[in-house]
């Protein structure tokens, strides 16, 4: 454990990945943000985003009663899904792809650490959008095929059989349980996009349909699943790390979890969630209310209802 503390992490060996999306919804306007932030024990610190603006409100000559009427069965539409719409599947898939991006672009670190599974639903499958589910499986294949030195932390483990062996562990023990292929390969049968389109895999055109069996047949088997535990009062956590890379990784997530000793998770991913927090944090929205205030509106249109 000394040996990789001082070998890998407080040399910046390592770096951590951490983003958070804030909106700012209002009816006038609604503003995403997306901010990732990248830091390592040596000190250095990356943090990037950006902002997709959404109006509902188009000025027209045609005929306003049926333009008005248009906007509010819109309006009526996405209030009433506004948690579990196709938009929020987008929202997370972008969000989730910003993150792996910056490991695989941005980090110059031997070793890059992220959270949750590395291939989470809503990026492999885009949110039922060809175009993010293409851009999310070559990211991913870059970090897992290609960079290969990757440990994913998972925020909120469920798997009860993983954290039942996990419990079994002693502190600083890991174990290797399975592969991720096994966990995705419900997502087979599941028929998405046109047939008739085609993209390019390793410069052969496959059809769209194709790409999330053939990323789950064909890669998602070098992704193993483990779990360990780092310190005596810490609770068992579950990890992902390329196959060729499990026992290193499984070391390195012990070795940086000891620092936290109720928790047992990495803290380099905790600090990489606090910078971001404080960089981005309430920034979305003073710049939003410093807009309104220089038209002379300086509260009507705040998002949420009358404060507590």
């Amino acid at each position: 454990m000394e040996a990789i503390q001082k070998g890998l992490l407080f040399n910046g060996g390592v770096e951590a990945c951490d983003g958070a999306l804030h909106v700012h919804d209002t009816l006038a306007l609604t503003i995403y943000q997306i901010g990732v932030t990248l830091i390592s024990y040596r000190g250095n610190r990356g943090s990037w985003s950006q902002k997709l603006f959404r109006r509902d409100l188009r000025q027209s000559c045609s005929d306003p009663v049926e333009e008005v009427l248009a906007i509010l069965e819109k309006r009526n539409a996405r209030g009433a899904a506004r948690t579990e719409d196709m938009s929020g599947m987008v929202q997370k898939s972008l969000l989730a792809y910003a993150e792996r991006a910056i490991l695989c672009e941005r980090s110059e670190a031997v070793w890059r650490i992220g959270h949750g599974n590395p291939v989470p639903y809503e990026l492999l499958t885009g949110g039922s959008n060809v175009e993010l589910m293409e851009a999310g499986i070559n990211v991913l294949r870059k970090l897992i095929e290609g960079h290969q030195k990757f440990l994913f932390v998972a925020k909120e483990p469920t798997q009860r059989h993983l954290l039942t062996i996990g419990q079994a562990l002693k502190p600083w023990e890991f174990a290797v349980v399975t592969s991720l292929q096994e966990s995705l390969e419900h997502w087979l049968d599941q028929l998405r996009f046109d047939a008739d389109r085609k993209l390019m895999w390793d410069g052969k055109p496959l059809p769209a349909p194709a790409w999330i069996p053939k990323f789950i047949n064909e890669v998602a088997p070098k992704v193993v699943v483990g779990v360990f535990r780092a310190t005596t009062l810490a609770p068992a956590q579950v990890f992902f790390a390329h196959a060729d890379h499990a026992d290193l990784a499984g070391r390195l997530a012990i070795a940086d979890g000891m620092f936290q000793e109720q928790r047992g998770i990495p803290l380099l991913l905790d600090l990489a969630r606090q910078v971001g927090d404080t960089v981005f944090g309430e920034s979305l929205n003073s710049l939003a209310e410093s807009i309104y205030g220089a038209i002379g509106a300086p509260w009507r249109h705040r998002p949420g209802g009358p404060a507590d």
